[in-house]
């Protein structure tokens, strides 16, 4: 069992530098193929593995959604909370913090605004996939294997005029949070709340959480909310670099 586990652990370390062939990885580990095959099966059927087109294996989602959740342990809702709380005070805004656990986004913590308008959004509860800044800004960030086991789970049942209608078009969606650096709901949800959100990177890059700014349309126009993405850029900043991440 434990030559075993050892054999599979080499699998993963290698299968992490780049997707290998059942070959490649027979002659890494020096075994007949039908022993390093049975090994992968097993993997596999624990979502730590898959094959891609060219019947290579590569690392697979639920190894992915085990290193996110593994982050969490690093106290993410502890270390964040006093940055959270000044960007509350300085904006007199609803502020969240989200983190991607399995396939949703769930939101961890909430610092209410001045508005005295009830909100979906509740602390240990999955935020709206297909509309949420927060889930945009850490989905924009994962691996593609963490973004399309997701993405095959959201629900794009539009509900206003603005809402997202399609996988395609959330892609899209995507790959603009990524270039900009932040995500927004323009009234996707609810047409009289919009907000904007940054995701929290780790030192490689990864998203270990999402942070965001929520107000009403009655009280910030689109164009006043954006202009507090550098106080939120900020916050997200300070938040990574206590997380060793970037600066």
């Amino acid at each position: 069992m434990i030559k075993s586990l050892e054999k599979a652990m080499i699998l993963l370390q290698e299968i992490t530098k780049e997707p290998q062939s059942l070959r490649t990885l027979s002659e890494t580990l020096q075994v007949h193929k039908s022993t390093v095959l049975r090994l992968l099966q097993t993997l596999e059927e624990f979502g730590m593995v898959e094959r891609d087109e060219e019947l290579r294996y590569r690392l697979g989602s639920a190894f992915y959604a085990m290193a996110y959740q593994a982050l969490e342990g690093l106290d993410l809702r502890k270390v964040a909370a006093p940055v959270l709380r000044d960007l509350n005070a300085r904006t007199n805004l609803t502020v969240h913090l989200a983190v991607l656990q399995g396939d949703k986004v769930v939101y961890i913590d909430k610092y209410e605004g001045m508005q005295q308008v009830q909100m979906y959004s509740r602390i240990g509860l999955p935020v709206p996939m297909s509309s949420a800044g927060v889930a945009k800004a850490i989905l924009a960030h994962v691996p593609e294997p963490v973004r399309d086991a997701v993405l095959r789970r959201i629900e794009f049942n539009g509900v206003t005029e603005t809402s997202i209608r399609s996988v395609q078009r959330y892609v899209e969606v995507l790959e603009e949070v990524r270039r900009n650096g932040y995500a927004v709901d323009r009234g996707e949800l609810e047409p009289f709340i919009h907000c904007v959100a940054m995701p929290i990177l780790s030192m490689d890059g990864a998203p270990v959480g999402a942070v965001s700014i929520t107000a009403t349309t009655s009280s910030h126009t689109f164009e006043q909310l954006t202009a507090l993405l550098p106080d939120l850029a900020q916050a997200t900043r300070t938040i990574s670099r206590t997380l060793g991440g970037e600066a």
